[in-house]
């Protein structure tokens, strides 16, 4: 906040040949040119800019979001592994994939392997924790975009 104060006092002394206060103080001086500036405009590249483009430039909390809805897909997955191992349907596609062998030998040793582990697990826990880790990654990401396209922050 005090570096936008003190960038909107540069602005206003550069484009007007204002004098506010010094740059600690928010006076009445300050707060009146507040109160009349005209608004900035944003540029169209930041107002197009999107989730993946945040990411591209580097944004801690993009990275951060993003890393959160991936917990969050793996805590998903793993939990559907297991709601399907516990209600047998995992058996199924085992028996059905003995019938094909080609995918049998690649498929039924990843399904045998989660069943195993699959049944250490509270899977519909591990369901809800994913989707609520995903959603709030999501909700993350969508709120430093929109303070991004509004301008609400002057870095990436």
């Amino acid at each position: 906040m005090a570096r936008a104060v003190a960038g909107f006092k540069l602005d206003q002394k550069r484009a007007l040949g204002v004098e506010l206060e010094p740059d600690e103080v928010l006076g009445p001086l300050t707060l009146a040119a507040l109160d009349t500036a005209v608004p900035v405009l944003l540029s169209p590249e930041r107002e197009n800019t999107t989730m993946a483009g945040l990411l591209g430039m580097g944004s801690e909390e993009m990275r951060a979001g993003h890393h959160q809805q991936a917990v969050g897909r793996g805590l998903t997955a793993t939990g559907i592994g297991g709601g399907l191992y516990m209600t047998g349907a995992l058996d199924g596609v085992a028996g059905g994939l003995q019938q094909i062998t080609l995918l049998q030998s690649t498929a039924a040793p990843a399904i045998r392997a989660i069943s195993w582990g699959m049944q250490h697990f509270w899977w519909v826990l591990l369901i809800g924790a994913g989707v609520y880790c995903w959603r709030s990654g999501y909700g993350v990401k969508l709120a430093r975009l929109a303070a991004h396209q509004l301008g609400f922050n002057l870095w990436r």
